[in-house]
């Protein structure tokens, strides 16, 4: 895998778990 592909996944599971941690906040479950 080349530096820019796991770059664009990094960023890619970043955005994903930010959605995530976001919904959760919305639904009072985090701080």
């Amino acid at each position: 895998m080349s530096k820019k592909q796991f770059t664009v996944l990094l960023l890619r599971d970043y955005s994903l778990k930010e959605k995530l941690a976001e919904i959760l906040r919305i639904k009072g479950l985090t701080p």
